[in-house]
């Protein structure tokens, strides 16, 4: 019996330890498919704290009526000890040549990531909020149908990546 409970307390612990980390998501849906320069995004991730870095992500999910080529929006993540973080971000929705970025879902939509925190930890307890605010010039943003808010684990970036320097 004693060594029956002592296989069963291993592979509880190698199941422990194998174990992805939980990934965040949250979904905002706009009504008629419009983002109102005046709707602010509010998302909440909360009693999360993991040592591990994450990267902040928005998903836009757009249609052929977002006809623009750049979404700017100001981000505000407030932490539950009272610091802020703000950022001014560009999201080049589509390419110079008008074609839409991202992965195409359904037959007339696109879903496109943007990382707009790369490696952030969530080291408080508590309450964190994600405030997005569309920077649009005009009020009625039609084309917009969702903007989903993630947080996934960092994937570790290859030592040889051309992209960093030395």
């Amino acid at each position: 019996m004693k060594k029956l409970s002592n296989f069963v307390i291993l592979i509880i612990i190698l199941m422990a330890g194998c174990s992805k980390p939980v990934s965040i998501k949250q979904e905002h849906q706009f009504v008629n498919e419009n983002w109102q320069k005046f709707d602010t995004l509010t998302f909440i991730v909360e009693g999360f704290t993991e040592e591990s870095p994450r990267d902040l992500n928005l998903v836009i999910r757009f249609n052929a009526n977002f006809t623009p080529r750049v979404l700017p929006v100001n981000i505000l993540i407030l932490s539950p000890d009272g610091s802020e973080s703000y950022l001014e971000k560009k999201i080049w929705i589509r390419n110079t040549d008008d074609t839409p970025r991202g992965e195409r879902f359904g037959e007339a939509s696109w879903d496109y990531t943007f990382c707009f925190r790369e490696s952030f930890e969530f080291t408080s307890e508590g309450r964190y909020e994600i405030l997005i605010d569309n920077n649009t010039g005009k009020y009625d943003n039609p084309g917009i149908e969702q903007i989903s808010f993630e947080a996934v684990p960092v994937i570790e970036k290859k030592k040889n990546n051309p992209d960093t320097a030395d």
